[in-house]
Formats: structure tokens, sequence, C-alpha cells
């Protein structure tokens, strides 16, 4: 079947660079059959709300940026760089502390892997009722070898390894992670009629004409088209780390959202959407939404604030994958 038959949806990052991630050979090969969206656009999608904070915890980074009417605003755009996989590895050292009785080595055993990370989505949480001793039932199954199960007791390890978002000293046991990115400037692109460039070299050629001709538009005029045709200067978009130390959930929700325009800041701290496979743990979202509260300005408070885990009872891994199925039949 030719693959003109289908309709294509190219899936992008939301730290990506319009040079290196443009899908040039798909676009010859399907012509106007391809349509690129951003993830965070597609989680909003799926969840069904307008305008969010969307948080994004993969297995090997947490991205945040702020979503409102299908546009992700690029100066909100920051990267953490850890994620569900940090949260394995610090689960497998608390577990060590404990006393586990199996010797793991995820590192070089892929069965040690899947274990943990088989503790990690049935058994870890953020459920304060949940304190204390329990007894947690674990089935090994080695290649080549019988299944072995282990009756274990676990205290607070189940508890602590989540908190690690929010807690991020502990995260320092997997390595560096003290880098928060953000989204390049753009270098822009001569076959692109919509790119920032052009529009802004464009607008100050036409308020120029326009100046001459009436005298109604000036340079100062200009200089605010500039700077506000982003919502914000473009000193915020940068390359490198641009805060110092390690940052938790809510930290990392409060520096995305000051980097928005004064008018969308209230909107986008009444409506924080929390997706990716490493975010599926019971509870958390009350935890955030508890925290939050902390890191907001007094000018910005919401009247509600809402953080959205499970949006129409759809995993967390999922949200996006429902909104790029459901914008295919948008844009295809």
């Amino acid at each position: 079947m030719p693959i003109s038959n289908f309709d294509l949806l190219c899936f992008l990052s939301d730290n990506f660079s319009a040079l290196c991630d443009r899908p040039l050979t798909l676009v010859s090969l399907c012509d106007d059959d391809l349509s690129p969206v951003e993830d965070h656009v597609a989680a909003t999608f799926g969840s069904g709300v307008g305008s969010a904070c969307v948080v994004d915890v993969g297995d090997q980074q947490t991205s945040v940026s702020c979503v409102e009417d299908a546009l992700s605003i690029p100066s909100s755009r920051l990267r953490l760089e850890h994620g569900g996989s940090d949260i394995c590895q610090v689960l497998h050292w608390l577990l060590r502390k404990c006393g586990f009785p199996r010797s793991l080595d995820p590192a070089t055993r892929a069965a040690d892997a899947r274990l943990l990370a088989t503790v990690k989505h049935t058994a870890c949480h953020v459920d304060l009722d949940k304190c204390g001793v329990q007894e947690l039932q674990i089935q090994v199954m080695d290649p080549g070898c019988k299944p072995a199960s282990y009756n274990i007791q676990v205290g607070d390890e189940l508890l602590l390894a989540p908190l690690s978002l929010c807690y991020p000293a502990l995260l320092q046991l997997t390595g560096d992670k003290t880098r928060v990115l953000v989204q390049a400037p753009n270098p822009g692109h001569s076959e692109d009629p919509f790119d920032d460039l052009y529009l802004r070299d464009t607008s100050r050629r036409g308020g120029k004409e326009a100046s001459e001709g009436s005298g109604e538009v000036g340079d100062e005029d200009m200089a605010g088209v500039d700077e506000n045709l982003n919502g914000r200067p473009d000193t915020c978009g940068s390359v490198g780390p641009v805060l110092s130390g390690l940052l938790s959930l809510e930290q990392a929700v409060h520096a995305s959202i000051e980097r928005c325009a004064e008018e969308t800041r209230r909107r986008m701290y009444s409506c924080i959407l929390l997706v990716g496979a490493g975010a599926s743990f019971p509870h958390l979202g009350k935890w955030l939404q508890s925290r939050l509260p902390l890191q907001i300005p007094m000018a910005y408070r919401p009247e509600q604030l809402e953080v959205i885990t499970r949006a129409k009872d759809l995993d967390p891994g999922t949200i996006a994958w429902k909104g790029a199925a459901l914008m295919t039949g948008e844009f295809c």
C-alpha cells in the first residue's frame, strides 16, 4: 500500500531544533500528508485542556513547558537531566540498604533492570497513609532458570524513591544532574515563510514603510514588536545551564511559568498537567499540589490550582499519544 494513503503525524520533542529535526525526507515523500506536532501540545489535546503547564517525566529526562491554544511557548521550555531511570537507581540504593535478599546488578543484567522497573511501577507511591513496614512479594525470572519468589519487608523505601522528584538531593546518587537547559535560539531558515526571523524582518520593513508614509509608527514601536513577537525578549532563548543546583518538580514549574509573559502566568499556575510514564505514581499529583503554592507569587496566585495526573482515566504515559491520535483527524 503506498505511503500516500496514510495520515502521518511527526512527533517532535518540545526542545527540538528547527534545523536538525526538520523532517525533510518525510516531507518530500508525503508532501502535504505530514503534520508535525510537539509532544506537549499533543498532551494537552489528549487531556482536553486548552492551556496548561505540561510536566513530562520521561525515562532519561524531565521536560517542562507552557502550552496555550495549541502553541508551546518557546521561552518557557526547560529540560532537567533526570527521569524515571534515576528513580530506579535511587530505589536500588535504598533496597540494598534495607537488606534485599538478592544481589542486584541492573547495569549488566537485564533481568535485574526489569525487576527494579516492575517494583517501581507496581509498588512505589506517594501516599503518606502507607508509611511503615509492609510486606512485598516479588518474583525473579532469570533466563534459563526457574522463577524464584521472595517475600521481603520494606519500610519507606517505596515512598522515598518517587519523592526524589520533589527532593532532588537524592538524585545526587545517580551523578551530576545540575544542568537545566532551555530552548535554543532560532537561527532562522530561509525556506520557512513562518519563521520567526522572517516574520520579524517583514514586520520591521512594513513598519518602516508605514512610518515613512504616514509617520504613525516609529522605531520604538518596532522595537516593542521585536520583543513581544514570542511573548518575551530573545534573551530568554539561550542554551545551557540557566539555573544552578538541582531543581524539584515544583521549582521547575515555577521557573518555566516565570519565563512566560505576565498576562499568561496566572492561567498557567491554575492548571498543571503531569504526563509521562515516570510520573505514574499514586498521589504524586496531590503532593505536587500541596507544594506548588509555596512557589507561586501572591500576584499570580490563582483561585483554584489543579494538578492533572490521569486525565480521562488514561495512563500518564499514553496521554500524549492519545492526543496525537486525535490530532491526525484535525490536521491531516
